[in-house]
């Protein structure tokens, strides 16, 4: 989980850091993995994104940076670590994925479509972390990556922004706030992942795996907040 929120902060730095009329937004997503990468793993993901983009100014063309992160995939068990004391041991199958985009959109006002070309990467990876019980995943006390794998990617997508709030007068800097719909469509190339109940503890306490093998592709949905913020 900590990773997930270093990518947050990360994004609005360096979108915070760009002189120009940009957008900073976040949303939930829901990944819905596509053809052999559905058959092996037979779960959707869902997680967060995050984005910046900068408009260059008096064209509809922008260029951009979106990451985030989705789990498909979780295994949690109760254990005592040292008597009496018990934890939670938590395994998680992860997608990771950044990329960098090209839009244009065209503003009809209230709403905002636009489309997209992206080209990135993912990173997959399955994951083991104990933590405190009954602690929403916040205070990890130890953690240890098992597998990854990481690929690269190329895809599309479209959406619309519509305007839900105007900061006229209230603050030079902050412009407007939307509400943002997005689709994505990305082909990666071939990665192995482990899918749920893959990690298997062997007879002397080895760790032993059933990976799966295929292309990542995927379609996602986002929903959430962008902040249009004015050029300096």
């Amino acid at each position: 989980m900590k990773k997930i929120y270093m990518y947050a902060i990360a994004v609005l730095m360096f979108a915070n850091t760009i002189f120009g009329q940009f957008n900073a937004g976040a949303s939930g997503i829901i990944l819905f993995p596509q053809g052999e990468f559905k058959q092996n793993i037979g779960e959707n993901g869902y997680g967060i994104s995050f984005n910046g983009s900068y408009k260059f100014k008096g064209t509809p063309f922008s260029l951009g940076l979106n990451t985030g992160w989705a789990r498909y995939g979780s295994e949690t068990r109760t254990e005592t670590l040292i008597w009496p004391v018990r934890v939670d041991v938590t395994t998680g199958n992860d997608i990771y994925f950044a990329q960098l985009f090209s839009r244009i959109e065209l503003d009809a006002g209230f709403i905002k479509p636009y489309g997209e070309i992206l080209f990135g990467f993912n990173y997959l990876n399955t994951n083991t972390e104990i933590s405190d019980v009954d602690v929403f995943g916040f205070d990890d006390i130890a953690s240890d990556t098992q597998f990854d794998d990481i690929n690269l990617s190329y895809g599309f997508a479209a959406g619309a922004m519509i305007k839900i709030y105007d900061y006229k007068g209230g603050n030079d800097y902050l412009d407007k706030l939307f509400f943002d719909f997005r689709m994505s469509y990305m082909q990666g190339g071939n990665a192995e992942y482990l899918k749920e109940g893959d990690l298997i503890k062997g007879a002397n306490n080895e760790i032993l795996f059933n990976k799966s093998q295929s292309a990542i592709d995927y379609v996602t949905i986002n929903v959430g907040l962008s902040f249009q913020f004015n050029a300096q």
